[in-house]
C-alpha cells in the first residue's frame, strides 16, 4: 500500500530563557502504536482528554470510511514530519483506512500519513492539514485531533448525502426492513455531536470564555500594552530564573532543584508560545483575532508567572534554611575582586580596538566596562549589606542581598566576555569580508552576461557595486560587521534578480554555498543581540525582544533545511540576520531612550548611588531586587527614575512611569513566517 506524503510546514523552535539560543527539542523516533490515541510527550499533553479523542476517532469511523490515530511527540528530530508519520504507519501495520496524525509539540509542527489508495483527494488533504496546523499554531495540541476529527466527519456527511445507497435489506418478507433507520439515527447523531463540537469550538473554551468576560472591558489599546509588559516581565523573570537555577544546583543539588527546573523548562516553552502569538499577530485580519490572540499572552504569561513565584518561594524558604551564608557571601566578595581586575583590561582592549574600528563597530560593548564596574560595586555594597545581616542574625535578608549580588557578579562576567569577544568578532567578519565580495562580484558579472543593457536590473547592480566598494574600505578600518551586512543583503537581491536566468542547477549551488556563509552571519548576529538584550534586559522591551525571538526560529528553521532545502535554508537564515540586528536595534534605542531620562531627572551621568548600590546600573541591567520585595523575585524593573534603592516601588510594566512606551503589540514588523503547504503522491510501499 502507496502513501501520500504531505510537506512540513515551517518549524517554529521555542525560546530558551536566559541564553535565548535554541535548545534542541527531545527527540522521538518513529514508534510502535499500541492505540489509536499515543502521548509520549515529556510534558503528557494528552493527560486526562484520551477519553475525548477516543471518541472523536469512533466518530470518524461511524461516519466515514476512514480511522483516525493521533500520536503526540516532543520532536520529529530533524526527519520530515510526514515521513516520521510515515514510518509511525508502518511500524504499527496500519491498514489503508488509518489517517495517522503525528503533532510534535516542540517543534509546533504535524505530519499526516494517508494511505495512496485511501478515498480522499489531495485537495481535501490539504484542507485538513491547514485545519489542524491552526490549532497547532495556538498550542491546542488536544484541539489538533478534534478538527481532524471534524473535518472527516463533515467530508463523510458530504459524501453520504450525494449517495443512494439505501443499505441492506433484512431477511424474511413484510414490513420494512429497520436497518434504514438505524443507520438513519446513527449518521444523525454523528451529525449532532460533530455540530455540537464546532459549536463549542466557535464559542469558545470555558476557559477562554472566562478571558472575554475579565477583559471585556478593556479597550484593544490597553490589551496591547498589558501584554507587551506582561512578555517584558516574563521574558526578565525567566532569565533571572534560569541564573537562580544555576546557582541554586551548585548550592543545593541537582536533586534539590528538579521541580524549580522543570518548571523553568516550562515556562521558558511558554514564552515561546507568547511570543510566537506577539508575531502572528503582525497579519491579523481583524480586531477579534487581535483581542483574542492579546488575551492568550496575558493568560499564558500569568500562569507562567505564577508557576515561577511558588519556585522561587520554595527556593528561597530552602536558603533560608541553610547555615551557608557566610561563607557564600565570602566566596562572592572574592568573586567581585577577581572580576573587578578584569576590568582594566577591557577597557585597554576597547581603546585598541577603537584605534582600528569605528564608533559603530563598537557600540554594543561602548559602555560594558563602566557598567561592569558599577555592577561591581553594587555587588560588593550587598555583600557588606548581607555581611551585616548575619552579624543580625537575619538569615533570610543576607541570603537576600547574596542573591542580588550574585546576579550582579554574573552581568559582570558578561559584560567582560561581551568586551574580550568583540575583537575576535570583528576579526571573524573582516576575514568574510573578501569571500562576500568576490562573491557578489562574481554576481555583478554574470548581471553583465545574463542580462547586458537590462534597465530594470540597473538599480540593484549599482547597489551590489556600492556595497563591493564600502567593503573593500572596511577592510582598513571601516565597520566590517556593517559592511559585511550590506554585502549580503546586497546579493540576496542581486541573486533574486538573476534567479530566472540561472539555470535551477545553478540556483541550489550557489544557495548551498551561501547558506553556510549567511548562517554564520546570522549567529554572530543573534549572539550580539542576544548578549546586548541579556546585560540591558532592566530597560529593554517587547519590541526588541520579538524581533529576537524571531531570529532565533529562523535560525533554527536554517540549521534545519540547510542539507534538504539550501535556498529556503538560506532566506531563513536572511530572515534571522535581519531580525537579530532590528531587535539589537530597537534594544539601543529603548536603552538610549532610558539613558536620557535618567540623566533628565538626575542633572547628568547615567548611575545613582545610594548607600554604595548603584541602583540605576540594576535597573539597566534588570538585576534581582530581592531585598527591595522583602527576599521574593523582583519584577521587571523599578518604578520612577530617582536612582536610588528606596526611590520607587516594584514596577510590573517595564521603566516606570517616565519611560514606557505605550501602544499595541501586535504593530506590523514586516518579518514573516513561511507557511507550510499542499500534500503530493510518491512511490513507496506501506504493507499491513
Amino acid at each position: 500500500m502507496k502513501l501520500r506524503v504531505g510537506r512540513a510546514a515551517a518549524t517554529l523552535t521555542v525560546v530558551a530563557g536566559g541564553a535565548l539560543l535554541a535548545a534542541p527539542a527531545v527527540a522521538d523516533d518513529p514508534i510502535r502504536m499500541a492505540s489509536r490515541v499515543v502521548d509520549v510527550t515529556s510534558d503528557q499533553v494528552a493527560a486526562g482528554r484520551e477519553d475525548d479523542l477516543l471518541e472523536a476517532a469512533d466518530e470518524v469511523v461511524a461516519a466515514t470510511d476512514f480511522d483516525l490515530w493521533t500520536v503526540y511527540v516532543d520532536s520529529f528530530d530533524g526527519m520530515r514530519p510526514v515521513d516520521w508519520a510515515n514510518e509511525t504507519a508502518v511500524a504499527s501495520d496500519a491498514d489503508s483506512d488509518v489517517l495517522l496524525l503525528a503533532v510534535a509539540v516542540d517543534d509546533a509542527d504535524i505530519g499526516l500519513s494517508v494511505a495512496e489508495d485511501a478515498p480522499i483527494t489531495d485537495a481535501q488533504v490539504s484542507d485538513l492539514e491547514a485545519a489542524v496546523r491552526g490549532e497547532v499554531a495556538r498550542g491546542r495540541w488536544v484541539e489538533a485531533s478534534f478538527a481532524a476529527a471534524d473535518f472527516l466527519v463533515a467530508l463523510g456527511e458530504d459524501a453520504g448525502a450525494g449517495s443512494d445507497d439505501d443499505g441492506p435489506v433484512a431477511a424474511g418478507g413484510g414490513g420494512g426492513s429497520i436497518w434504514p433507520w438505524l443507520i438513519g439515527g446513527a449518521v444523525l447523531l454523528v451529525v449532532v455531536v460533530a455540530v455540537a463540537r464546532r459549536r463549542r469550538k466557535a464559542t469558545g473554551t470555558p476557559e477562554e470564555q472566562q478571558q472575554r468576560e475579565r477583559w471585556a472591558g478593556v479597550s484593544l489599546e490597553e490589551l496591547g500594552t498589558r501584554a507587551g509588559s506582561a512578555l517584558v516581565e516574563l521574558d526578565n523573570d525567566v532569565r533571572s530564573s534560569a541564573n537562580e537555577l544555576a546557582f541554586a544546583e551548585a548550592q543545593f543539588g541537582i536533586e534539590a532543584t528538579r521541580d524549580f527546573k522543570a518548571t523553568l523548562a516550562t515556562a521558558q516553552q511558554q514564552l515561546g508560545q507568547a511570543f510566537t502569538i506577539q508575531q502572528q499577530l503582525e497579519q491579523a485580519s481583524s480586531d477579534e483575532q487581535r483581542r483574542r490572540g492579546l488575551m492568550q499572552i496575558l493568560t499564558i504569561c500569568e500562569q507562567a508567572e505564577a508557576a515561577l513565584d511558588s519556585q522561587t518561594e520554595a527556593l528561597a524558604e530552602l536558603r533560608a534554611l541553610q547555615d551557608r551564608a557566610p561563607a557564600l557571601l565570602d566566596e562572592l566578595d572574592q568573586r567581585a575582586g577577581e572580576l573587578e581586575a578584569r576590568v582594566p583590561a577591557a577597557r585597554d582592549v576597547l581603546r585598541q580596538l577603537g584605534a582600528v574600528y569605528p564608533e559603530t563597530a563598537l557600540a554594543t560593548v561602548a559602555k560594558a566596562p563602566d557598567q561592569a564596574q558599577a555592577l561591581v560595586a553594587s555587588a560588593r555594597q550587598s555583600v557588606a549589606e548581607g555581611r551585616s545581616r548575619v552579624q543580625a542574625d537575619d538569615r533570610g535578608t543576607a541570603v537576600a542581598f547574596a542573591r542580588t549580588a550574585e546576579d550582579a557578579l554574573q552581568q559582570v562576567a558578561k559584560l567582560l566576555d561581551m568586551v574580550g569577544d568583540a575583537g575576535q568578532t570583528l576579526a571573524d567578519a573582516a576575514a568574510r569580508l573578501d569571500d562576500a565580495i568576490a562573491s557578489l562580484t562574481a554576481d555583478i558579472a554574470d548581471a553583465g552576461r545574463l542580462a547586458p543593457g537590462d534597465a530594470t536590473l540597473a538599480p540593484t547592480v549599482e547597489r551590489a557595486q556600492a556595497a563591493v566598494a564600502a567593503g573593500a574600505a572596511a577592510k582598513t578600518g571601516g565597520d566590517p560587521i556593517a559592511a559585511l551586512a550590506e554585502l549580503e543583503a546586497a546579493e540576496q537581491a542581486i541573486d533574486a534578480a538573476l534567479a530566472p536566468r540561472r539555470e535551477q542547477e545553478q540556483v541550489v549551488a550557489r544557495a548551498t554555498q551561501r547558506a553556510t556563509t549567511q548562517i554564520t552571519s546570522a549567529e554572530t548576529a543573534v549572539r550580539q543581540a542576544n548578549d546586548y538584550i541579556e546585560t540591558h534586559r532592566g530597560v529593554v522591551e517587547s519590541a526588541a525582544r520579538t524581533r529576537l525571538a524571531s531570529a532565533v526560529d529562523d535560525l533554527a528553521q536554517a540549521r534545519s533545511l540547510q542539507g534538504s532545502d539550501p535556498q529556503q535554508a538560506l532566506a531563513a537564515a536572511q530572515r534571522a540576520s535581519e531580525s537579530a540586528r532590528t531587535a539589537l536595534s530597537l534594544a539601543q534605542a529603548d536603552v538610549s531612550r532610558w539613558r536620557r531620562l535618567q540623566e533628565t531627572s538626575q542633572g547628568g551621568g547615567y548611575y545613582g548611588r545610594s548607600g554604595g548600590i548603584d541602583a540605576d546600573s540594576m535597573i539597566l541591567g534588570g538585576i534581582i531586587g530581592s531585598v527591595l520585595s522583602g527576599g521574593s523575585r523582583s519584577r521587571s524593573t523599578w518604578g520612577g527614575s530617582t536612582g536610588s534603592w528606596g526611590g520607587g516601588t516594584p514596577s510590573r510594566s517595564g521603566w516606570g512611569s517616565g519611560g514606557r512606551r505605550t501602544g499595541s503589540i501586535g504593530g506590523s514588523s514586516g518579518v514573516r513566517r513561511p507557511s507550510g503547504g499542499g500534500s503530493r503522491r510518491s512511490g513507496g510501499g506501506r504493507r499491513r
